[in-house]
């Protein structure tokens, strides 16, 4: 769904994913190995929600919010919701294009705290992230780069009672894509 209202544009969509041997890391309370596992059956239910307001033919900004209901849908797991899947996200973009093709950008990102596998106390802290990016359009090529979690700050997933890292520290990057 979407409408264009002036300088504003609000789009949303709803979903519904059946997963099927979706793929884990971690601990085997049966094998005693921490290996790739499978969850078997999951599901996730959900919708978003953009909020886009173009200021002008070079500078644009956009509000979004997520959300979504995970749940692990068979085995051992049944009915507790997937690991390091954050119910609710909000993110705020910023976009400014100085001239033709040169697009820069800066984006924040907040996500909800998520659970381990049994759904118990140990759920980590809310995740959020502040990124910068900068990309320069050639005909078919397109070169960027970007900082991810500029701030530094320690986010970090559970998984059976330990946290993970999880866009845990400060990334550059950077590359060229070519579009045929």
């Amino acid at each position: 769904v979407k409408g264009i209202f002036g300088i504003h544009t609000i789009s949303g969509n709803a979903f519904i994913i059946q997963g099927n041997d979706e793929a884990f890391y971690g601990y085997s309370e049966i094998t005693g190995v921490i290996a790739n596992q499978s969850l078997d059956k999951t599901q996730r239910i959900g919708g978003e929600l953009q909020f886009t307001t173009q200021f002008g033919s070079s500078l644009y900004s956009t509000l979004s919010y997520a959300y979504v209901d995970s749940t692990i849908k068979s085995g051992q797991y049944n009915d507790k919701e997937i690991p390091g899947v954050s119910k609710h996200t909000f993110t705020a973009s910023l976009n400014y294009l100085p001239i033709t093709h040169l697009n820069l950008g800066v984006h924040y990102k907040f996500g909800s705290g998520m659970y381990d596998f049994n759904n118990t106390q140990n759920k980590a802290p809310n995740y959020q992230s502040l990124n910068l990016s900068a990309s320069y359009t050639f005909k078919d090529f397109e070169v960027y780069a970007y900082v991810n979690n500029l701030t530094n700050h320690k986010n970090a997933i559970v998984v059976s009672g330990a946290y993970y890292p999880y866009e845990f520290e400060r990334t550059f990057g950077g590359g060229i894509k070519y579009r045929w």
